[in-house]
C-alpha cells in the first residue's frame, strides 16, 4: 500500500513539474467532485442542489480543461458530456 501512494506522490510531482496549470486544473477538478458528491451523500435526502451543481460544473470545465492538455479525446467527450448535463441541471434549478 505504501508503495501505492508513492508512486502517486511521484506522478503528483511530474505533472508539478511538466505543467503547474495542468497540475492545478486536475486538483481543482478533482476537489470540485468531492465537494459535489459530498453534498450529495451527507445532505441525503435534501441536498443543496445548487451547491452540487456549481462544484460539478466547476470540476467538469477545470477536468475538461486538463484532458485537453493531456490529449485524452475520451475523457474530454465524458467532460463535455458531465458540463452539458450539469448545465442543464443548473438552468432546470432556477
Amino acid at each position: 500500500m505504501q508503495a501505492f501512494f508513492q508512486e502517486i506522490w511521484v506522478f503528483w510531482g511530474e505533472t508539478w513539474r511538466q505543467s503547474k496549470t495542468l497540475f492545478l486544473a486536475e486538483m481543482i477538478g478533482t476537489l470540485g467532485g468531492v465537494i459535489g458528491a459530498g453534498t450529495l451523500t451527507f445532505m441525503a435526502p435534501n441536498p443543496n442542489l445548487f451547491v452540487s451543481f456549481t462544484a460539478y460544473i466547476i470540476s467538469s470545465i477545470a477536468l475538461l480543461y486538463a484532458c485537453h492538455i493531456r490529449k485524452s479525446s475520451w475523457m474530454m467527450l465524458l467532460m463535455i458530456f458531465y458540463t452539458i448535463t450539469t448545465t442543464i441541471g443548473l438552468i432546470k434549478l432556477f
